[in-house]
This record gives C-alpha cells, sequence and structure tokens, in this order.
C-alpha cells in the first residue's frame, strides 16, 4: 500500500523493508526519495491517510 500510495509523489525512488538481525519480529520500512526535502513536502495528513 505505501508504495503504490507513495509512488504518486515526485521523485519516489524505492520502497524497501527490512527484517531486524536482532529481533526478527521488528520490520523496518525503507523509503527513499530523491532528497530529503521532497519527503518533507509530501503533507502529513496524506502520510497519516497512508499509515492508517
Amino acid at each position: 500500500m505505501w508504495t503504490i500510495a507513495l509512488a504518486e509523489y515526485p521523485r519516489f525512488l524505492v520502497k524497501e523493508v527490512w527484517i531486524s538481525l536482532n529481533n526478527h519480529t521488528a520490520v523496518i520500512p525503507i523509503i527513499c526519495r530523491a532528497t530529503l526535502e521532497q519527503w518533507k513536502a509530501i503533507p502529513q495528513a496524506d502520510l497519516q491517510t497512508i499509515k492508517n
């Protein structure tokens, strides 16, 4: 769901999901954009909607 929604915003590069080596129940999403400014440009309300 995150990948599809975030791909709608400019300069989305990739999303990966990592599993913690120390605690195999911890899931760590890695979302890459071209710049930090582009990530911060996504409205918080949109991120909340995607999260829920």
